[in-house]
């Protein structure tokens, strides 16, 4: 691709302002990864979600942020009929091969009894496999996220990467998708429930991961920091502009999550903590597609109204739009997802395939509807650029 300067305007576009692209690109999660692993320094022993306010903080945290950023999809995909059209079986499908699984536990239950249910070697190995499938499916929903973000503030700001550049840059993301799949596979309890692997044979993957293949891949990734600044660096050099920090801060956002989870280990606060970064980052994006959308159908036929009138308006509808979010999420993920406090089988069983299966499709849709190739889909993420 020729070179490209990007006009000095560049500078200030930005999905919701330049500052807070950053700081909920990654800016903000690097602070709090830096903070974890200083307590975690000092206190070695912490393990916060073993303490209360561990446990509200991240629940009003999946409330805000993280529970939202699942909900945030799920408009995008169903608002436009066309969307549907586009990908039947994401958007049709899928559901129905969900809602039909739930459909035969339930029925199960009822028909052997809610005991059989939970002694089912078969519903078991459902719920498992969902879970694995939710896992490892994770690798390239953060790590391609991330990659997006980097890519999109670059085209904001007014730059377009060169083959090369791109792939010195984005190999890094490749590399830690590799990474977080190794440590899936060097914990043994992992490969037990989700895989049904022996003793024997979890005891081997754990041990070649921790021996080798963690050690050598920790390595992996120094030298894909290494070509990620090499790319980055020629990207300025060839423009002449210096890259923005919210471009590249996804990219080092990415790293130490990656690194925390290295560092802290089993850390299960640590492990939350990385979702609701992931899900902080995310959210600009729909946010910024919601508004879009309210702004070319509602105040194209207001064009004399004043503008604090329209900005009026506006907050209106993005409150109202978010408090939406917020419940629909609640819903989902707390009244049914949530099976605390009850020691039926059934309901436990339900709750575990409804966050698997929302997870799951939740990746499904954001492979179909951010393909920025798209003119559509470029106009309802930059459209307020134009």
């Amino acid at each position: 691709m020729a070179s490209v300067n990007p006009p000095t305007s560049a500078a200030g576009r930005a999905m919701i302002t330049p500052f807070v692209d950053g700081l909920f690109g990654g800016g903000l999660s690097i602070v709090l990864v830096v903070a974890l692993i200083v307590a975690k320094i000092l206190n070695p022993g912490m393990q916060l979600l073993q303490l209360e306010i561990g446990l509200l903080i991240i629940f009003y945290l999946n409330l805000l942020i993280n529970w939202p950023h699942f909900m945030a999809s799920y408009r995008i995909l169903y608002a436009e009929p066309k969307t549907i059209r586009e990908h039947p079986f994401v958007a049709i499908g899928l559901p129905i091969g969900f809602f039909l699984l739930l459909a035969y536990i339930t029925g199960y239950a009822y028909l052997a009894g809610t005991e059989q249910l939970a002694q089912s070697t078969w519903i078991t190995g459902i719920k498992l496999a969902l879970f694995a499938l939710m896992s490892i499916q994770l690798a390239w929903h953060y790590t391609g996220q991330s990659w997006g973000m980097t890519a999109s503030y670059l085209f904001i700001g007014g730059f377009r990467m060169e083959t090369i550049e791109r792939h010195l840059i984005r190999s890094g993301f490749y590399a830690l998708m590799i990474f977080h799949v190794i440590r899936l596979f060097s914990r043994e309890e992992f490969l037990q429930t989700s895989f049904f692997f022996g003793a024997e044979i979890s005891s081997m993957f754990v041990s070649l991961s921790n021996t080798v293949l963690l050690p050598f891949w920790r390595v992996v990734l120094l030298g894909t920091i290494a070509a990620g600044l090499i790319g980055f660096n020629r990207l300025a050099e060839r423009t002449g502009q210096n890259v923005p920090k919210r471009s590249w801060i996804p990219w080092v956002a990415t790293y130490s999550w990656y690194f925390m989870a290295d560092f802290l280990g089993a850390d299960l606060f640590a492990i939350a903590a990385i979702q609701i970064f992931h899900a902080l980052q995310y959210l600009s994006f729909p946010l910024r597609v919601e508004l879009n959308h309210f702004t070319d159908t509602h105040h194209a036929t207001q064009a004399e109204t004043h503008h604090r009138t329209k900005r009026t308006q506006r907050t209106i509808h993005m409150t109202i739009y978010y408090t939406l979010l917020i419940g629909f999420g609640w819903f989902a993920f707390k009244e049914i997802g949530d099976p605390s406090g009850t020691s039926s089988a059934l309901r436990v069983m339900i709750a575990a395939c409804v966050v698997s299966g929302i997870n799951i499709h939740h990746y499904c849709i954001d492979n179909v509807i951010w393909k920025i190739r798209k003119p559509e889909v470029r106009n309802a993420l930059f459209g307020h650029l134009t």
